[in-house]
Order: C-alpha cells, then sequence, then structure tokens
C-alpha cells in the first residue's frame, strides 16, 4: 500500500484482486475505501486487478488547500504516476461523480491504453456557467459556513432517507478546505465537447440516477458516442447510484462483455 509522489503530492494507492488492471476513482467526500464500503472490491477482486486511489485532498493522500492543485489535469496526472509505478500500460477506468471527469480525460486522451470507460454520477459534456454557480451555491459557500455537515445535509436532501453509516463518515471525515479547493478546481474543468465525444472510440458506459437525471441528458451524450451507453437507475439519485453496487456491477459485467472484453 505505497505511495507516490506527483507534482510534489503525495498520493496513495492499494491493489487488490487479479486479472486485468481496473482503475477506481471515487468522487468528492470520500476516499478510495468506498469502493471497498459499497461492494465493489468484494464484487470485482476476482476478475480484475483493482487499483484504488485515495485522490488528492482524500484519505490518505495530501490535502493541499488551493484550488489550482485540484486541476482535472491533475487529477490525471496523479492516476498516470500511480499506473507507471506499477507498470500499467493498458487498463480500464471507472469514475464515480467527480472521478468522472479525470475517467473520460483519461479515455479522450489514452484511447490506446484505455480499453474502457465507465461514470457513476457524471455525464461528459462541456461545462456550464450555469455549473459553476451550482458549486458555488451548494457546496463552496455552504462548506465554508457550516463545514461538511453541509454536505452530510445535501446528500439526505438528495436521497430523502437515511444514509448507510459510511456514507455519513466519510463526508465529515472530509478536509472541509480540501473539499472548497477540489469543488472549485473540478468547475474549473471545462468539459467535453460534442465533437470530442464524437471521435471518442474508447467504449464508454454512463450510469445514472434517474431522479439525477430527469432530462436523460445522459442518453443523449451517450449517443454522440460511437461506443456509448447508458443506464438510469430507477428511483435513485446520485449518492444511491453509487451505493448500489448489486446493481451497478452486473451493469458494467454486461457492457465489458457487449463490448468485446469479457468481463470473467
Amino acid at each position: 500500500m505505497p505511495f507516490i509522489e506527483s507534482d510534489g503530492v503525495r498520493i496513495w494507492y492499494d491493489v487488490v484482486g487479479r486479472g486485468r488492471p481496473l482503475v477506481l476513482l471515487h468522487g468528492g467526500a470520500a476516499d478510495g475505501s468506498a469502493w471497498r464500503e459499497a461492494g465493489y472490491v468484494s464484487s470485482l477482486e476476482a476478475d480484475f486487478r483493482l487499483i484504488l486511489i485515495d485522490q488528492r485532498g482524500a484519505g490518505r493522500s495530501d490535502k493541499p488547500h488551493d484550488s489550482d492543485a485540484y486541476l482535472v489535469d491533475r487529477k490525471v496526472a496523479d492516476t498516470l504516476a500511480v499506473l507507471a509505478d506499477l507498470g500499467v500500460r493498458s487498463f480500464l477506468v471507472w469514475g464515480s461523480s467527480w472521478g468522472g471527469d479525470p475517467a473520460i480525460e483519461l479515455a479522450r486522451r489514452l484511447p490506446d491504453q484505455v480499453e474502457a470507460a465507465v461514470l457513476t454520477g457524471n455525464y461528459p459534456g462541456p461545462s456550464s456557467a450555469e455549473g459553476r454557480q451550482w458549486v458555488d451555491d451548494n457546496l463552496v459557500k455552504p462548506v465554508r459556513a457550516r463545514g461538511m455537515q453541509a454536505i452530510l445535509e445535501l446528500a439526505l436532501e438528495w436521497e430523502g432517507e437515511t444514509l448507510p453509516a459510511w456514507t455519513g463518515r466519510q463526508i465529515l471525515e472530509t478536509d472541509p478546505e480540501a473539499f472548497v479547493a477540489t469543488a472549485i478546481g473540478h468547475s474549473r474543468y471545462p468539459g467535453i465537447s460534442d465533437a470530442e465525444l464524437a471521435s471518442l472510440s474508447v467504449p464508454t458506459l454512463i450510469i445514472l440516477g434517474d431522479r439525477e437525471d430527469p432530462d436523460h441528458r445522459a442518453e443523449r451524450q451517450a449517443r454522440l458516442m460511437p461506443r456509448g451507453s447508458a443506464v438510469l437507475l430507477a428511483g435513485l439519485d446520485h449518492v444511491a447510484a453509487f451505493e448500489r453496487s448489486d446493481l451497478t456491477v452486473p451493469i458494467f459485467r454486461k457492457f465489458l462483455d457487449e463490448a468485446g472484453h469479457p468481463s470473467h
């Protein structure tokens, strides 16, 4: 369970299982252990070499408080540094929420190395002024005023029910200044244009809860991609769409099988 250094920031990672490398990139207010807690590791370790990364600002990795440290380019570089440390060239990547931004960027930039990409709670597309304002109003300002309790309250509002204990714990254990810096850094990500999606050759799967995508935007984005597909999970919102590995893992395996990358 080593550290590597990327641009002066220590990044912690772990490797579990055997098989093709699958990089797992967690979302905000979480760390790499979220993939264990939600059941992904136990469901996938028999068939994949799982590379669990505590992204900068989370878990055991360093937590700078400068938003420039959290630009998506930096997170892509961190992931590549981990893969270089392991001697891995070809890999699958699965990004949850904010982890979806570096995941889709890896697929866009390295189509000869990324075998397939999966995004949960994230659909690719260009950024917008409205999206940046939402981040400021709903994430940055509340956390600056009330700490990570504000994000716990937002998650409960989304889900309309209690959260698993591990989810609430990870939210409250998140460094609030690092979270704010991460939110600002990700809000500066320009995203991916329709033309870039249309030229994306990597098989790409988008999984969302239907409550977080009422306009079915993910399906439109998937149609733009030559090898894209989208699945909406009925009755689920952003957090639950990740937590329900009993639903997402079978979808992932079917996607790989249909893309010509057998999941077993």
